[in-house]
């Protein structure tokens, strides 16, 4: 390891001693492999010290000092460091000294992130309570200039907020300098210097066969002075490095040309070194690089023939849409990787060619959805596929790698299917509650077990022993997921001993047996992590740790690798006046997390009560329409989410499962007295128009039914007996609108209406909604929902006299996740970008 110690007369020196713990808190973060990993922060006899990997190469600068690098070589460290930014924006934090310096390369070509000393958690920008956790005392002073002057964001040198923005235009500075062999910004002075950054333009590159167009359109919208004309998020940037990587002639060693021949021939361009000087060193040089050369070869033959485990996984993202499916495969021999991708709403199916990093469109988008990939076992690459029709009717597919002409197998498949080790067989899911078995044909069905009450079959996985299936088993209701293992032969069944806070749902055996991979979440985190589940026990180990959730596993024959989707997101609170849409603010300032997307409710005096992820749990707070005086209602109570304010402004209904399953619970406006009011379960609470009752959802199996409980508790009774999910109360608070057949694929989806103090039930509208998030219009007279197409998200109203649809917002926002309507007619809506992207993954312990 390396130790980094701050010396004795600096630890009186408040400024540097905030910034050493900052460092210590930013990196501690992050796991990511682009980014240094931290392993302690201690005191030793008065001496602070930061305990991090040793990391062996050289820093990007003292490369630079010694040859130009490659062009490939160039954007593949930038790349890295890139990928290592994305990790850490995700978690929050701004590096703001992005330099060569800061960027270690290790004789394997690896990049790593150093030095965050200057950098600044974002999610301080929100107030927190002055009883909660804070962050305020490592932050710098408004203000001050942080940082490396060469390379810093103008809204740096400005004393300006920053963002991930401005590392972005860093890391522009950086390419930059590694592509024409000097910084984009030049002067005599440090005034000169600055100035030249906030209003001079860089040189322009020459485009030539070696510097393509690509790479100079990078260049300008990373450098751009103005952070809303630059990538939005440094993965956007990544996205367009990755594309030009794959475009390049990875085995041309030809340096990069001269791009400032010309420009230094005119007195344009500011001289390097002296060139005699260069002239009489030339021998030394060359002689100098002979011996790195033999230096490099002899570590590299040592490091083959005694090569240790490598130290952690590696990530080979795949895509860089973000606009990936939950579905991917990857084939058995690890060659091929068959993903669903969604444009414009709708899904198609992609294949990967792992060698050549070259993905092809297979399966043409259409109206229809999928629900799981699968390879068959043998090396004839046949992709088996679960297709959804409009109707909610799914059908299995086989279609041959390379042809157009697609098999049906079966219908009725839930999800992905789960081959045999030996191919001939598979298993499924039907209806939720039945776990299946067939012939690789689709014939001799079986059923292997059969659940009850609430719960249901998630997705197996074929034990490659042979005698077992696992599959993980959910419910609607319980803050946990579990497996099951079945035996083939004999039908019975057994609980797979797993810690009762993993909330487990994708697994996939490897190969040995001796464990599973598991998709699941802690009850710390909301996150949906990778994690290692020895079988028949052991400890659970995490393999992915960054901040972003994993969905989906498709495991190599050989276990060394799989395939996952890595979906990152983040939101924050708009409010719209009443009848203006177009002038929605923001009213939240927090990067990376989920503000709003669980839940979001007015009160009667024009307050917004909403679920945010600002201390990693779902916790409820409530803030000004302006967004000021926050204020922080649930803490140290786990999940929490789903608020819904009284008529009367006096209470909160809420979903918690603090008592280990999510049951319905209420409290003060305030936060205080925080009563349950259910034991047998609830989710989606509303308030009758008397506010005597609550009205909420109740699980069971694959459906569901409302029930209410009074305000002040009680016995919970049935209110609709019926099929019911999603309630919705009206705005005279006399009836309750539903979906019906929800979770019915083979029954038309229509939102229905009953009255709330009894009567027969109505149907308002039909299939039209697609299961969409709706709520009421304030007038009553129609209902509005959520529209994402192609990414981009809109409320609609739907009369209810059945007019054509109209759109009622322009907000011009990346994804609408959940909105609600004030009494008088203002908008409060969760805004914000959402990705998912298939991720390869290998070197994991096992």
């Amino acid at each position: 390891m390396a130790l980094k110690l701050l010396r004795a007369e600096f630890s009186q020196d408040e400024n540097r001693f905030r910034r050493f713990l900052q460092e210590a808190r930013a990196i501690s973060l992050l796991n990511h492999p682009n980014v240094i990993t931290i392993y302690d922060v201690t005191e030793v006899d008065g001496k602070h010290i930061i305990a991090t990997e040793y990391i062996e190469g050289q820093t990007l600068s003292q490369w630079m000092s010694q040859s130009r690098l490659t062009l490939p070589a160039a954007v593949d460290i930038v790349a890295q460091a890139a990928a290592g930014l994305v990790a850490a924006h995700a978690a929050g934090i701004v590096h703001r000294d992005i330099k060569p310096k800061n960027i270690m390369v290790r004789p394997d070509g690896v990049a790593k992130v150093l030095d965050f000393g200057v950098s600044k958690l974002t999610t301080i920008q929100a107030p927190v309570p002055l009883d909660g956790p804070t962050l305020d005392s490592f932050v710098p002073d408004k203000g001050a200039i942080m940082g490396t002057i060469a390379y810093m964001s103008p809204e740096q040198l400005r004393g300006q907020e920053v963002d991930g923005r401005a590392d972005i235009f860093s890391l522009g500075v950086v390419l930059y300098e590694l592509v024409a062999g000097q910084p984009p910004f030049l002067g005599p002075s440090v005034s000169d210097l600055i100035a030249a950054i906030l209003t001079a333009e860089p040189a322009a590159l020459v485009e030539c066969e070696q510097i393509p167009a690509e790479l100079c359109q990078i260049l300008r919208k990373a450098m751009k002075k103005d952070p809303n004309e630059r990538y939005p998020t440094c993965q956007d940037m990544l996205a367009d490095l990755k594309s030009m990587q794959r475009k390049l002639e990875w085995k041309s060693e030809a340096r990069l040309p001269n791009a400032f021949a010309e420009d230094r021939k005119k007195g344009k361009v500011m001289e390097g070194d002296d060139r005699g000087k260069n002239r009489r060193i030339g021998s030394l040089l060359t002689l100098a690089i002979l011996v790195s050369v033999l230096a490099v070869a002899g570590y590299r033959l040592f490091d083959f023939l005694y090569r240790k485990a490598p130290t952690g996984p590696e990530y080979h993202m795949l895509s860089f849409t973000g606009k990936a499916g939950l579905s991917a495969a990857i084939s058995p021999d690890g060659k091929y990787v068959a993903y669903v991708a969604e444009n414009a709403g709708k899904q198609s199916i992609w294949l990967y060619q792992v060698a050549t990093a070259v993905a092809t469109e297979i399966v043409p988008p259409g109206e229809w959805g999928y629900a799981g990939i699968a390879f068959s076992q043998d090396n004839n690459y046949y992709i088996y596929y679960v297709q959804i029709d409009g109707k909610g009717h799914s059908t299995l597919y086989q279609r041959p790698m390379l042809a157009d002409s697609p098999t049906e197998i079966l219908q009725n498949v839930s999800g992905p299917i789960a081959w045999s080790a030996d191919g001939q067989q598979f298993a499924f899911v039907r209806d939720s509650q039945q776990l299946m078995l067939c012939n690789a044909d689709g014939r001799g069905e079986q059923t292997l077990a059969t659940l009850q009450d609430d719960e249901i079959w998630l997705y197996p996985s074929w034990s490659p022993l042979g005698n077992a299936i696992a599959c993980s088993v959910g419910s609607n209701q319980t803050a946990k997921g579990h497996i099951k293992i079945v035996n083939v032969r004999d039908k019975t069944s057994k609980i797979f001993a797993t810690p009762p806070a993993l909330k487990i749902t994708w697994i996939a055996w490897l190969q040995d047996g001796s464990g599973l991979l598991a998709s699941a979440r802690s009850e710390d985190s909301i996150l949906s992590r990778i994690w290692l589940l020895p079988y028949p026990e052991g400890e659970p180990q995490p393999i992915t740790r960054e901040v972003s959730s994993y969905y989906g596993l498709s495991v190599t024959r050989d276990s060394r690798s799989f395939v996952t989707v890595q979906n990152q997101r983040h939101s924050n609170l708009w409010v719209a006046p009443a009848g203006g849409t177009a002038r929605a603010t923001q009213i939240t300032q927090v990067m990376y997390k989920d503000e709003g997307i669980s839940g979001i409710s007015w009160t009667p005096d024009n307050r917004i009560v909403y679920v945010s992820r600002m201390f990693g749990h779902r916790d409820i707070w409530i803030v000004a329409a302006d967004g000021t005086n926050p204020k922080q209602l649930t803490m140290n109570a786990r999940e929490n989410s789903f608020p819904c304010v009284s008529p009367d402004g006096r209470l909160i209904a809420f979903v918690s499962d603090r008592e280990g399953i999510n049951n319905i619970w209420k409290m003060d406006i305030d936060g205080k007295n925080q009563i349950q009011l259910t034991r047998g379960g609830g989710r989606q609470p509303q308030w009758s128009g008397s506010g005597e009752w609550v009205i909420y959802e109740v699980s069971k199996g694959p459906a569901a039914t409302l029930w209410k409980v009074a305000k002040d508790g009680g016995k919970p009774s049935p209110m609709v007996d019926a099929d019911s999910e999603l309630p919705a109360v009206s705005p005279d608070g006399k009836e309750v609108a539903f979906y019906q057949n929800f979770y019915n694929p083979r029954a038309p989806l229509k939102i229905s209406v009953a009255p709330i103090a009894g009567g027969p039930l109505r149907t308002l509208i039909d299939t039209w909604l697609h299961g969409r998030i709706y709520r009421w219009h304030p007038s009553g007279l129609s209902l509005t929902y959520i529209d994402t197409r192609d990414g981009f998200s809109d409320i609609w109203n739907q009369p209810l006299n059945n007019e054509p649809p109209t759109r009622l917002t322009d907000l011009r926002q990346a994804r609408i996740f959940m909105f609600d309507w004030s009494r008088d007619g203002k908008l409060a809506c969760s805004c914000g970008d959402e990705t998912f992207d298939i991720v390869l993954i290998s070197n994991f312990k096992q």
